[in-house]
């Protein structure tokens, strides 16, 4: 018979290990990673590296520390006022230190939210798996597959530390841990926060064994959550106000940003726009398989269903031979998963409903089909590695006893191996023209339409005119502004004349241009979001010269010239 409580047949070194030593073998894998990839870059250039996303919503964490810098610059007033008071807190011992906030994320916040990931699905698999290498292994797997949702620090990356331990706060009745997890998370990251305690209201409605209506210490814990929620809430929508009013469904159909643009949330086909996960935050699924036609949302759903009952088998598969506790096991998972699923797909039907005033609605639709998605697919890839090992085991009988120690190391070189590409690391591809910038006036501005726009206020810690991976259509106000500038700085470029484009530099208080030797090439992604920029392909931008010859480039990188826009006004 088979008895998967000893998976291997022997006892062996994961089947006792404990889940202080579970957290920290994976944890281990997590600084090891994290250390050996940013450490010795970190060291030598403290500027040259930073998270992707880290650029738009953390770098103005700057500011708190120096009120000088992105002075009157909308960009960081309006990410500052979309970052809540504790996701700001975790900021302020590197205020303390003089280290700079991009730096302190990539050693400080990015393992911090690796960690409370790691121990929230350990502490949640106990609950729905019995023994003790079914939860460390699981837990490795689901660190692999969720990289890229628990590696980057940044607000969202604490959603399944914060889902997770609401979860697992109900489920053992601890009221008061309950209420503090709501309390942060609902600060933090408000849509996780909003799912978990949807689904704890259902979970809790729910007529069906072991936890009924009618257990007063849920009712209690659900009520708390609520309350402290509420509490959480509360800072985080009086300072999001700050931004404006938000964007409606009707007025964001007519934006081709929104179309095929930067943050492109229609699709031509609703069932494609649905079922095909993409960024733009429409979609119910979080995968889509994409073919040479296109998107393939049919194929997509079919994929996804397919993973999902070759996980619940696997699942069902690996109770087998555990007890009287699989039974139990199993109908706790079932109800839990069985209350997200509701939660977020109710969620995920409001959000478009009211969007986007409770954000985009593919946040909600992870909570409903996302999670569940990776969990079966950790259970699958499981079972996979159990098989493997069981074979390996007949063959090799001398290695049997082994065998539980080569599948650990296995999963977690795989770990250190693959684990990595959830950074989403972005160096500094032009570090003469950051240098010079980090050297120049504290107010100094920088325009134009080259990618690198995008990375000046990190790398270079000045602010830029516009950038197209700033302008977020969701807050109309700062929208509108964001655009009105980028339509400006292209009538500007449209002239042949330095000395028109100096005096336009002037009235919008910018220092450099940023301009590519020969004709101007404008990205596709502008182009999409912004259709009129088409116009400005093939401009010869003037760099300009002052009397007697002196040229206006400052310093120049690949390819790419920092241009003084005071200097073009003595040309012609």
């Amino acid at each position: 018979m088979i008895d998967n409580s000893r998976p291997f047949g022997v006892a062996g070194i994961g089947d006792n290990l404990t889940a202080v030593q579970w957290v920290g073998l994976i944890f281990a894998g997590w600084i090891i990673v994290i250390l050996s990839s940013l450490l010795p870059e970190l060291w030598q250039a403290p500027y040259s590296l930073v998270q992707d996303d880290a650029r738009h919503h953390v770098v103005w964490l700057r500011r708190l520390a120096n009120p000088e810098l992105y002075a009157n610059d909308p960009t960081a007033a309006f990410f500052l006022s979309q970052s809540p008071v504790v996701y700001r807190a975790l900021f302020a011992p590197a205020h303390w230190l003089g280290i700079d906030v991009l730096v302190w994320h990539l050693l400080v916040v990015v393992p911090l939210t690796s960690l409370l990931t790691t121990i929230a699905l350990y502490r949640f698999t106990i609950h729905i798996l019995p023994t003790s290498l079914q939860r460390g292994l699981v837990t490795l797997i689901l660190c692999l597959l969720l990289a890229t949702a628990a590696m980057q620090g940044l607000q969202r990356n604490f959603s399944v530390a914060i889902f997770l331990f609401a979860w697992v706060a109900y489920l053992e009745r601890r009221v008061l841990l309950t209420g503090l997890v709501f309390l942060i998370g609902a600060n933090l990251y408000p849509v996780a926060a909003a799912a978990a305690g949807f689904g704890l209201l259902i979970h809790l409605l729910m007529p069906i064994r072991p936890y009924g209506l009618f257990n007063r210490r849920a009712v209690m814990t659900v009520v708390v959550a609520g309350i402290a929620g509420l509490a959480g809430l509360v800072p985080f929508l009086l300072a999001s106000a700050d931004a404006g009013p938000t964007l409606l469904l009707q007025d964001a159909q007519g934006l081709p940003i929104m179309q095929d643009g930067r943050s492109g949330f229609f699709k031509p086909s609703l069932w494609d726009q649905l079922l095909c996960h993409r960024v733009g935050g429409a979609s119910l699924l979080p995968i889509c398989i994409r073919t040479a036609g296109g998107d393939a949302s049919t194929l997509t759903l079919a994929a996804y269903l397919a993973v999902i009952a070759m996980g619940l088998i696997c699942y069902r598969w690996l109770l087998v031979g555990t007890g009287k506790r699989a039974n139990a096991h199993a109908g706790r998972a079932a109800k839990v998963v069985l209350s997200s699923f509701i939660a977020g797909t109710v969620l995920f039907v409001a959000a478009y409903a009211a969007a986007f005033r409770l954000y985009l609605p593919d946040r909600y639709a992870f909570y409903a089909t996302g999670l569940l998605f990776q969990f079966c697919a950790a259970f699958l890839v499981y079972a996979i590695l159990i098989g493997l090992a069981r074979l390996a085991g007949r063959i090799l009988p001398p290695i049997r006893a082994a065998l539980p120690v080569v599948v650990l190391e296995a999963s977690w070189i795989g770990f250190v191996a693959f684990g990595s590409h959830g950074f989403g690391l972005v160096r500094d591809r032009e570090p003469e023209i950051s240098a010079y910038l980090r050297s120049s006036p504290q107010t100094s501005v920088v325009a134009g339409f080259d990618g690198y726009l995008d990375s000046v206020p990190a790398h270079g810690l000045r602010s830029s005119f516009t950038a197209i991976e700033f302008i977020l259509p969701y807050k109309t106000d700062y929208f509108d502004l964001m655009r009105d500038r980028t339509l400006r700085l292209r009538d500007a470029f449209m002239t042949s004349s330095a000395r028109e484009l100096s005096e336009f530099a002037a009235r919008e208080n910018i220092s450099f241009f940023l301009l590519r030797s020969g004709p101007l090439h404008i990205s596709g992604l502008w182009k999409r979001s912004f259709p009129s920029l088409a116009a400005l392909d093939g401009i010869e931008v003037p760099m300009g010269t002052v009397p007697g010859g002196t040229d206006c480039v400052v310093t120049s990188g690949h390819d790419v010239h920092l241009v003084d826009a005071a200097c073009l006004g003595g040309g012609p």
